[in-house]
Parts: structure tokens; C-alpha cells; sequence
């Protein structure tokens, strides 16, 4: 009751707030219609009058000109801007449905069954439509109009069919409960409109459409005298959208304010008709399935690469029981996961806050808050792959897509133990176990130790000790920690509450300077355990594989600090110059200029950088476009119009970042490529 209460304050401050903005906004629809009637009594009275005194009192040709120039912008500027301020009460928000398959109930009655259950409990329709998709995730959704805040809408289920993976008909069952319950009568009819105003709102203020497009254009024209209208319209836009960015923000701090406990309420509702222990489970479940949705990505493509297959639901799961093992607790449909598959030992982060703009608490937060109700059903749990059809669980698989293929021939279908066991002898090793993961894939600190600059050790060591994960977390920890303190200091993020192991903080005073101090005092101890490793791998069995992977990895590093430096900052500072100039001749005169300095740099650097990277990278088409580009330095193209200097400039400018990542995928396989040799050295110990 305390909840619903809450539910029901905050849902009443968010309307008030929702119907100030709606009244502000159909006051700028009132003034938006009166600028089409304007617009249309100049176009047809009143500037047609001015025209003709003009044309009777004047004989300059000139004056002609700027007079058809104003009543054109005149025109031009009541229609757009009107139409700007109108064009929303009739704009429909689709929701996209690309990668989705609306399923019916005579394709899967079983599952139909279920939903019919959960709708029954938490009294709410059935919804208008059902779809599978490919995540791990569940939504209701619906179609959204301006008007969809006044008028009842039909709403959609989304399914995620990756949920089905370890889960069982129970867990599925709460899943959807929560979702039905942001719309049951006991969460309050009010989270539907004010969902609705929300999407709408954000639609209103941050929406852009062809209208904006045909805006630049009209700013842009070469005849002044109409032009101009063109910038004054683009003015006023911005003002009107500043306005409602205000107002914006106004509701939607006290809305996120508001989702937070309706999901509270939600979780209530979801343990009414499951119970809390299954809620729970499911949240446990679902974040290690989120966890190894990534790898199954992964394990996908390096099955393609080796003319193999496998269902990706079925190597998601087996990845979550692997990943499950790991942290030695047991992951199945048939059972309730009773915790948090994470490990219990490593440290924790000194700094929390409570984001303002949060709308979702966390996992945890969410399972302190379920109601304890005990389990409804006292019968066997049961696999949630049996209420949906193989063919419909194929069907949603295939919806998935790799870049990579077979090399040829019929792929090879691996399923059961058969896939298992590639799993654990192929994935895992490619991706480490979880003891050298936090060396080398989750965390930057590789570099901190350089030993072509820096003595190793004097003695060898074995570094993968739990004391030294715990060094390289904590300091991992800290560094988020002090991220998010910049974050808010700068005003980037808004919190309610700062804690700094556990005092509270106020975020103009949090203590940056002592945890500075903290991780100052925590770099040599980093520092020694990639020492450590160096020196413990460069005396195994490959050493000089590993001294040549670390030249090519600082090496890799400086060339990535110098892409930044002397090609990336200097472009967005390129872009930012170019468009906040009024794209006169001479502003494009100086943008060409400072992309020859680009491409020239280009050229310098692309050869070398490019011999970087494997055979796999540099046959990307970025590096052939962009070494293409850079040529063009030494021989650059005379006799190009305008538009095509400027599609040239577009089309380098959308290379630059793909080829830093690429740059960056090189350097992340370089140290994954440290660590299977770090890995491999244990298992030959072991062996021995």
C-alpha cells in the first residue's frame, strides 16, 4: 500500500507537469496555425499589394529583387515555422519491428496460454499483438501519437526468445507479470499516459525530420534576400526547442523519479502471481545471460569461420552454465538460482551516487525490494523451450546475422555434449578463463609496465594470484569510480545522493583529491603485477613470442595516441568550425584547406600504421578506402566541383573513426593474444 501511495504522489506531480507542458505546447500550436494564416494572407493579399505598390513606384531592378526576396522569406517563413510547430500533433511514432516475428496463437498455444495466465492475474487485456525476437529482453510497447496521451491505445508484446535459455515457464511467467503490471490496475492506469507523454515529449523536443533537412537547405541558399528567412526560421526553431527542453526536463526528472517506483511495483505485482523466489531467480538468470550474450556473438562466427554451426540459444546457454561453473554455482531451468553468480571475494567500488535520470534501480535494489511471497507454483519447474515450437525457436535464430560464413561446403551442426565441449576447448580458450580475464581482456592496465623502457623483476613469480586480480579490480573500481566524480563535477551527470565509502557527499564537494590520492598510492602495486607478468611469461616457454608481442603492443599504442592527436582532433575540430560557419566561399576555402593538412598527415602515417595490423584487419575495406584518400595527398584531384570536394570530405570523415577501432581491435587481439599464452603456460605446468 505504501508503494502504490508513493506511486500515486509522484504520478500526480508528474501529471501537473505533463499538463504544463501540453498547455505551453498547444499555445504554440495556436501560434503556429495563426503563422499559416498569416502566411496565406501574404502570399495572397498583402505581399501581392506590397509587390505592386513597389512595382509602381520603382524602377530599379534591384529594389525588385530584394522585395520578391522578402515577400518569398516572408512566405517561406510562416509556412515552415508553422508547420514546424504543428507537424507534431499529427506525427506518428512507429516502433521499429525490423528483426522481429509477430507470432499468433495457433503457431504457439502453449505460449498464448501463458500470457492469457499472466493477463488474467494482473488484470490486464491481452495484448494486440506478440512478437519474438533475438534479445534478452521483454517489452510492452504501443504506437504513439500527441494524441495518444488523451485517447486509449492498444498495446504490443515483445518476447525475447534469448530469455527462454536456462530459464524456466515459472521465471518467464514473472518476466511477463512484470511487464503486464506497468499496466495493471494495481500500478495505476496513470503509467500509460504518462509513458505516452514521455515518448511523445521527447519526440517534440528532439525529433528531427526531412523539415530540418529542407531548413539547412533553405539557410543555405545562394539568393540572400531569401535566405535569410531561412536563418531567422532556424533562430526561432532553436528557441522553441530550448523552451521545450526546459520543460522537457522539468517533467522528466520527476518522471524518472516515478518509473523507479513503478518498477518497484511492478516486481510486487510479478510476486503476486509467481512468487518472490522466482522473481529473483530471474533476475539472477538474466544477468548472466546478458553477461554471455557477447560470446555467444563470438562462438557464432568462429563456428562459421571453421565450417561449423550450432543453434545460438543452445550456445547461449551452455555459455551461461559454463560461466555459472566458473564461479562455482549451477545454472538449469529445472532449478531456481538462489544468488548472484559473481565472485564474492573481489572488491568493491568506494563511490555510489543515485543518478537523477536513472529510471531503472538496480538488480539488487530491485531484489531487497520484492515482497516476501512465497513460490505459487509447488509443482516441477519446468524448461521454457517447451512451450515454444522448434521451428518458431529456428525461425527467430535465423533473424541473427555475421559477417563471417563457412569456407565452403555443408556446415557441420554441433549440438549437445558435442557443442560443449567445443565450447570449453575452442571459446574459452580464445576468450580465457576467468582467472586471466581480468589481467588482459577487462582491464587497460597492460601498458603500465613497459619493458622496453622499464627493468623487469629480478625474480620470476606466478602473478595470477588471487591477491593480484584483487590489486588490478580495485584499481579497475577506483578509476570508474573516479570517472563518474568528473562526470558529476562537470555537470554531465545529475545525482540526488553521492557516497564515498558510505559518508555522503554533496557533488560540488566530492572528495576527488583524496581518492586521487588512493589510486596514486594503488599504481605501483598495478604496476608490479603486469611487471610480474612480463617477467614470468618472457622466462616460459615462449618468451620471444612474448617480447615480440609486447614491442608490437607499445608500438600499436603510440601509433594509436598519434592517430588521435594528429588526425582525429583535428578533424572534429574540422567539423565543429565548418558548421558553425555560414558555409560562405571563403569558410569552404579554409575547409579544404585544413582537409589537404588532413590527408597529408593521412598519407605520412597510413603505410606504417597499416602494416600494424593482421592480415584479417587490413584486408577491411576501411583501410583500402582510407589509404585510397590518403594517396591523394601526394597526387590530390583538380577540376572536382564543389559537391564532390565535399562528398570526398564526408566520405573521409566517415572512415576516420572505423579505422581507430579497428586500430583499437588490434590492440585489444594483441593483449587477448599475451593472455592465451599466459593461459597456455599454466596448462603446460599443470600438465608436467
Amino acid at each position: 500500500m505504501r508503494e502504490n501511495n508513493a506511486i500515486r504522489a509522484l504520478g500526480k506531480t508528474v501529471l501537473y507537469r505533463i499538463a504544463l507542458f501540453v498547455l505551453v505546447y498547444l499555445s504554440l500550436v495556436a501560434f503556429g496555425l495563426t503563422l499559416l494564416y498569416i502566411g496565406y494572407k501574404w502570399a495572397t493579399f498583402w505581399g501581392i499589394d506590397m509587390l505592386q505598390r513597389a512595382f509602381d513606384g520603382t524602377n530599379s531592378g534591384f529594389v525588385m529583387l530584394i522585395l520578391l526576396g522578402a515577400y518569398l522569406g516572408v512566405i517561406a517563413l510562416c509556412l515552415m515555422f508553422g508547420l514546424f510547430l504543428v507537424k507534431f500533433i499529427f506525427t506518428r511514432l512507429n516502433a521499429e519491428e525490423e528483426g522481429r516475428i509477430q507470432v499468433k496463437e495457433s503457431d504457439c498455444p502453449q505460449l498464448f496460454e501463458l500470457i492469457r495466465h499472466v493477463a488474467r492475474a494482473t488484470k490486464c487485456p491481452m495484448p494486440h499483438k506478440v512478437f519474438l525476437f533475438t534479445e534478452i529482453n521483454a517489452c510492452v510497447y504501443f504506437n504513439t501519437t500527441f494524441w495518444s496521451m488523451f485517447f486509449p491505445v492498444r498495446k504490443n508484446l515483445v518476447l525475447g526468445v534469448g530469455l527462454f535459455a536456462t530459464t524456466s515457464t515459472e521465471e518467464i511467467k514473472g518476466i511477463l507479470a512484470h511487464e503486464f503490471g506497468h499496466f495493471s490496475q494495481d500500478s495505476m492506469k496513470i503509467s500509460s499516459v504518462v509513458y505516452t507523454a514521455n515518448i511523445v515529449m521527447g519526440n517534440l523536443v528532439y525529433g528531427e525530420d526531412a523539415w530540418d533537412r529542407w531548413v539547412d537547405r533553405w539557410s543555405h541558399f545562394g539568393w540572400s534576400p531569401f535566405s535569410i528567412f531561412g536563418l531567422l526560421t532556424r533562430f526561432f526553431t532553436v528557441r522553441v526547442r530550448l523552451l521545450l527542453q526546459c520543460l522537457y526536463r522539468y517533467v522528466n526528472i520527476a518522471y524518472r523519479e516515478l518509473s523507479r517506483q513503478m518498477e518497484y511495483d511492478a516486481d510486487s505485482i510479478a510476486c503476486k502471481v509467481v512468487g518472490k523466489a522466482v522473481m529473483a531467480s530471474s533476475f539472477y538468470k538474466t544477468t548472466v545471460l546478458m553477461q554471455c550474450s557477447s560470446n555467444t556473438h563470438v562462438a557464432l562466427v568462429r563456428l562459421a569461420e571453421t565450417s561449423k554451426k550450432a543453434d545460438p540459444f543452445e550456445v547461449l546457454e551452455l555459455l551461461a552454465q559454463i560461466k555459472s561453473r566458473e564461479e562455482g554455482k549451477t545454472i538449469e531451468a529445472t532449478a531456481l538460482l538462489q544468488a548472484e553468480v559473481k565472485t564474492n571475494d573481489e572488491p568493491t567500488a568506494r563511490f555510489s551516487c543515485d543518478d537523477l535520470w536513472n529510471s531503472h534501480p538496480s538488480d539488487k535494489d530491485r531484489i531487497q525490494h520484492l515482497p516476501n511471497i512465497p513460490t505459487q507454483c509447488n509443482e516441477p519447474l519446468v524448461s521454457a523451450w517447451s512451450i515454444l515450437p522448434a521451428d518458431l525457436r529456428q525461425s527467430v535464430g535465423e533473424l541473427l546475422r555475421f559477417d563471417k560464413s563457412a569456407k565452403s561446403g555443408m556446415p557441420q551442426m554441433l549440438t549437445g555434449e558435442e557443442l560443449r565441449q567445443w565450447l570449453e576447448k575452442e571459446l574459452v580458450t580464445e576468450l580465457l578463463d576467468m582467472r586471466f580475464r581480468r589481467f588482459f581482456v577487462e582491464c587497460g592496465c597492460i601498458d603500465l609496465f613497459n619493458p622496453m623502457e622499464e627493468m623487469p623483476a629480478e625474480t620470476v613469480t606466478y602473478p595470477f594470484t588471487k591477491r593480484n586480480r584483487n590489486i588490478v579490480t580495485a584499481y579497475i573500481r577506483a578509476y570508474e569510480d573516479a570517472e563518474q566524480m568528473i562526470e558529476i563535477i562537470n555537470g554531465n551527470r545529475e545525482v540526488s545522493a553521492a557516497y564515498y565509502k558510505g559518508k555522503s557527499y554533496a557533488p560540488n564537494d566530492l572528495p576527488t583529491i583524496e581518492h586521487s590520492h588512493y589510486m596514486e598510492r594503488m599504481l605501483p602495486k598495478v604496476k608490479n603485477v603486469y611487471r610480474e607478468i612480463y617477467t614470468y611469461l618472457r622466462n616460459g616457454s615462449h618468451g620471444t613470442e612474448v617480447q615480440g608481442l609486447y614491442e608490437r603492443l607499445f608500438a600499436l599504442n603510440k601509433r594509436i595516441e598519434a592517430y588521435q592527436q594528429a588526425i582525429i582532433k583535428p578533424a572534429e575540430k574540422m567539423v565543429e568550425k565548418w558548421n558553425s560557419s555560414h558555409k560562405e566561399d571563403k569558410d569552404e576555402a579554409q575547409l579544404l584547406q585544413e582537409y589537404g593538412r588532413l590527408l597529408t598527415e593521412l598519407h605520412d602515417m597510413m603505410p606504417s600504421t597499416l602494416r600494424m595490423l593482421s592480415e584479417e584487419l587490413h584486408a577491411d575495406d576501411t583501410c583500402a578506402d582510407l589509404y585510397r584518400l590518403s594517396v591523394q595527398a601526394a597526387a590530390p584531384s583538380k577540376g572536382l566541383d564543389s559537391d564532390s570536394q565535399m562528398k570526398e570530405i564526408n566520405t573521409c570523415l566517415s572512415l576516420l573513426s572505423p579505422f581507430l577501432e579497428l586500430l583499437q581491435q588490434q590492440y585489444a587481439e594483441l593483449k587477448l593474444a599475451i593472455g592465451r599464452i599466459a593461459q597456455a603456460e599454466e596448462e603446460l605446468e599443470l600438465a608436467q
